[in-house]
């Protein structure tokens, strides 16, 4: 803890002093949580992944053949289990840490600190017992502290919920004492805020007490990454795998009766068969074949397009959304505002200052090529400088309104005129703050000293609407003199805002006095300009593109003047513009956007893009909400409801990253290519689906229909083991792997189209999944009854080897080839080979494992296994290519689509069509704008 002594702390406006900093950092280290638990050791893993109802089936498989008298297949089944759990193991391990990396601690935040005298932005991890820290609504506490002084007269709210778990926030009232010792007899005392609590309303110093491995969360165990909750489409896929789980049993119970009682085959024989059949039909391997799709797409997001995924189920809605609420300031701009200009009231006419200096009587407005060049640039850094000096009224009202030390604006005015707000703001130290409050839907700041005068800063046309005069200022006066305020001269006022607003879009904030009798007096209006992030238009030109967003709307609390003239810089194509917006205001044009897609009968999500505390609940009430974290303004509570975190750079960018060379590679400009990867992902989804349950149609029919025709059972109970072995790993690896083609046109159709190859918007309805599923698994299925039947009607017994085991083998190399095939047919919901690409090193890599593991296991008559002859092997090859006939019926869906809409011409919104996929599968927003 700090030393109570004055070579560490001088007093609560000093704050720390830095040899005090660098001592204390020095005993205390980085400002860090403690490390989380690791996951469970591979024995754990082990023992759970073998005490899965499914690998219990497996393993009393492997006990009835040690029974029945067959080691060699016991031992095979052995071997299976192992490979299959090791398989699980890894698959699950993987997904695992994928997952946790979306959990982990966002950026360091920076925070306000008082040291040696003034105020300072540090980042979090470097505060040490003893500093003085800001805090602010919507901020998160950086670590434990106590609070010192409340600044302004609303309460000081803080939500306790990972200490108290209740989610009314509670009242905080300044400390008497401020020693850690003296606050510690109660769970949280009402002095104490605790590293992780929120800030719901008000503003207050508070001394930290504790950080990092000390503080009281810590001692708890720290915040764990949140358990992700299942996905909407997780939940689908575990209730497609229970129904058929129901079916596949009924099935295999028919197909073991029938083969006992009528057949007449050893009821041992039908047992075992029957339980391997349950287990390589029962589609238990779907949930997490979802799950390790969409970390997986997170990680590329992450780890390429400076995007935090914060929750899996956010990609669901991601691929969905159809409406895009952006906030202006921080989120578009960079919030960190210039002085541009003043503009005050002289003889009627207004006089406009400018930091050139060319401010002239009777200007009316600013000159939109100065502010035009700061609003679309950074900010020089050198300061620049005003003449003639503004008036002394107006710096000392500007000084009185003042109630946070580390206001922007306040900064803003402060690197104009150094030395004349120093001047004004040590005049008004005498006066303290006796209340002070932001008006909700006005936002209006009023601030009241002690000299009686209540000084207003906030929007020109609400404090022009209140004032009775107006300041007039002359050249030979110091002091103005009152003008009262007459509808001329009103109009003039919103005139000349209106177009100072348009021409530079500027953020315009009116400063007035409201003196002890009552009366209201406008000073005059300050003008500040936001320089844009250079990736806002790529951002919002990307996002109009992709055609399944309908809406993109902004909401600001600026001026509609200045709203527009930002949508105009930006060449952004906004469909509406909303002003002078309150986070109220926000939050319903979200549920509104929401509730016109419902009554519209669409599934379409709603996204909110934003950074500040007044965005928070927009953001909680939109379907996915996404945070510009490298706003200054950014608040905690932003950065807890977003599921997406926008970072500020990326590392690692591909070459094949198409986006203009001078826009930086930041989350913001990404997250168009997040939408259209999401879209991939749940495509693959689907894909994966279609082909995962096909293959188990195929082999539940399969087995029943050669039990009733042929009367004999087309795989042994070990061959299906090595099929159900190649299903998951193939599926797994294929469709998580595959990557998203350059040409969105190749894999999605408008919402409206009725395709069966639907879009990504209606990825799973019935019918057209029903379609694709039944139809691709009755071809597989096909293909491996002709060759099986072709083995048992058509080739001879050879020696020893009865033909049965041979159309078995037949069978057996048909579905090794056949289910690869009809995978490489799949990887597109919509275009055929020839579009998406004839290439794939998976299927490739695929097809080298499964033939190696055939030809070994037939040459050496493993596993129930024999060597085909000549004429039986090109028949089981020639059978094993008839699933690619799936992809003969997308060829020709996709020429019909062609001829008969415009997916073959050129698109102002997309590119080409392109032959082959890109190898690093970014999307193209620079190009479809």
């Amino acid at each position: 803890m700090p030393d109570n002594n004055d070579s560490v702390v001088d007093h609560i406006g000093t704050g720390l002093l830095s040899a005090a900093v660098a001592r204390l950092a020095a005993i205390h280290g980085p400002n860090l949580p403690p490390p989380l638990s690791r996951p469970p050791s591979l024995l754990r893993h082990f023992v759970g992944e073998v005490q899965e109802p499914m690998m219990a089936l497996l393993l009393t498989v492997g006990v009835a053949y040690a029974f029945l008298g067959e080691p060699a297949d016991a031992a095979t089944v052995a071997v299976a289990v192992a490979a299959m759990v090791a398989i699980e193991i890894a698959t699950e391990r993987r997904a695992g840490r994928l997952v946790a990396s979306l959990s982990a601690a966002p950026p360091h935040t920076n925070v306000a600190v008082r040291r040696d005298g003034a105020i300072a932005i540090v980042p979090a991890v470097d505060l040490v017992p003893g500093d003085i820290v800001v805090l602010s609504a919507g901020q998160t506490a950086p670590a434990d502290l106590v609070v010192v002084s409340v600044l302004g007269s609303d309460p000081l709210l803080v939500n306790e919920t990972p200490y108290t778990g209740e989610a009314e926030p509670v009242e905080k009232v300044a400390s008497l004492h401020t020693t850690p010792e003296a606050v510690s007899s109660t769970v949280v005392s009402p002095c104490e805020v605790l590293t992780g609590s929120v800030v719901a309303q008000g503003d207050a110093e508070c001394r930290v007490t504790a950080t990092g491995p000390r503080t009281r969360l810590a001692s708890l165990g720290g915040v764990r990454p949140a358990k992700q909750p299942k996905t909407a489409l997780a939940v689908l896929m575990k209730s497609i795998a229970y129904g058929t789980t129901w079916a596949a049993l009924v099935l295999v119970l028919a197909t073991s009766l029938y083969g006992t009682l009528v057949l007449g085959r050893p009821w041992q024989d039908m047992v075992l068969y029957g339980l391997t059949l349950a287990f390589a039909t029962i589609p238990e391997e779907l949930p997490l074949l979802v799950k390790v799709i969409l970390a997986t797409t997170a990680h590329t997001l992450a780890e390429h397009h400076g995007i935090l995924v914060r929750r899996l189920r956010a990609l669901e809605r991601l691929a969905t959304v159809e409406a895009v609420v952006v906030d202006k300031t921080g989120t578009l701009t960079q919030s960190v505002p210039s002085l541009d200009g003043i503009i005050l009231a002289g003889n009627g006419a207004h006089l406009v200052l400018l930091p050139s200096g060319n401010g002239a009587v009777g200007s009316p407005a600013l000159p939109p090529a100065h502010l035009s060049s700061s609003f679309t640039s950074a900010s020089s850094s050198a300061p620049p400088s005003l003449t003639p000096p503004p008036p002394q009224a107006i710096l000392s009202a500007w000084a009185m309104s003042a109630i946070h030390p580390t206001d922007v604006y306040d900064a803003a005015v402060r690197r104009v005129w150094p030395s004349a707000m120093s001047s004004a703001e040590s005049s008004v130290a005498s006066l303290p703050v006796e209340a002070a409050a932001t008006e909700r839907g006005t936002r209006v700041r009023s601030v009241r000293r002690g000299d009686g005068c209540t000084y207003l800063r906030g929007a020109p046309e609400v404090l022009l609407a209140r004032s009775l005069y107006v300041a007039q200022y002359s050249p030979d006066s110091s002091a103005p003199t009152l003008l009262p305020m007459t509808a001329p001269l009103g109009a003039k006022h919103h005139a000349t805002w209106t177009q100072i607003a348009t021409n530079s879009a500027a953020r315009l904030l009116a400063i007035a006095e409201t003196r002890p009798d009552g009366t209201t007096v406008l000073l005059g209006t300050l003008a500040f300009v936001d320089p844009l992030r250079r990736s806002a238009g790529a951002c919002m030109r990307g996002l109009a593109a992709i055609p399944s967003i309908k809406r993109c709307v902004l909401a600001t609390g600026d001026h509609r003047a200045t709203a527009h003239a930002v949508a105009a810089a930006l060449d952004a194509p906004f469909d509406s513009i909303t002003a002078r917006c309150s986070p109220e205001a926000k939050r319903a044009l979200v549920e509104s956007l929401a509730r016109d897609a419902t009554a519209s009968g669409n599934r379409g999500a709603v996204m909110m893009i934003g950074d500040g505390a007044n965005d928070v609940p927009a953001m909680r009430a939109a379907g996915i909400a996404a945070v510009v974290a490298a706003s200054p303004g950014r608040a905690d509570a932003a950065l807890d409801a977003a599921d997406l975190v926008l970072l500020e750079s990326t590392t690692g960018q591909s070459k094949t990253d198409v986006m203009d060379d001078d826009v930086n590679k930041d989350g913001l400009s990404q997250l168009p290519v997040a939408i259209w990867h999401a879209q991939w992902a749940m495509a693959r989804v689907r894909q994966a689906a279609v082909f995962y349950l096909a293959c188990k149609v195929a082999l539940a029919v399969l087995s029943g229909v050669a039990l009733v025709v042929a009367r004999e059972l087309p795989f042994t109970p070990v061959q299906l083991l090595i099929l159900e072995m190649s299903m998951d790993l193939g599926a797994t690896l294929l469709f998580a792997s595959e990557r998203m083609p350059a040409d969105p046109r190749t894999w999605t159709l408008p919402p409206s189209s009725s395709s069966l190859a639907s879009s990504s918007t209606s990825l799973l309805d019935p019918a057209p999944f029903a379609v694709w599923t039944v139809g691709a698994g009755a071809v597989l299925g096909g293909s491996v009854l002709i060759s099986f039947a072709t083995g048992l009607s058509l080739l001879p017994d050879q020696g020893l080897v009865s033909r049965t085991d041979t159309a078995r083998s037949m069978a057996f190399l048909t579905w090794m080839l056949g289910h690869i095939a009809m995978a490489y047919a799949l990887r597109s919901p919509l275009a055929p080979s020839s579009v998406h690409g004839l290439v794939s090193k998976v299927t490739l890599a695929w097809i080298a494992v499964a033939g190696t593991l055939s030809f070994t296991l037939c040459s050496q008559q493993w596993a129930g296994l024999v060597t085909v002859p000549k004429d039986g092997l090109v028949v089981a090859g020639m059978c094993g290519m008839l699933p690619l006939l799936i992809d003969v019926v997308k060829e020709i869906m996709w020429s019909v689509q062609q001829s008969s809409s415009d997916l073959g011409r050129s698109s102002p919104l997309l590119p080409p069509l392109s032959s082959q996929p890109d190898e690093r599968t970014a999307l193209l927003p620079g190009s479809m704008a």
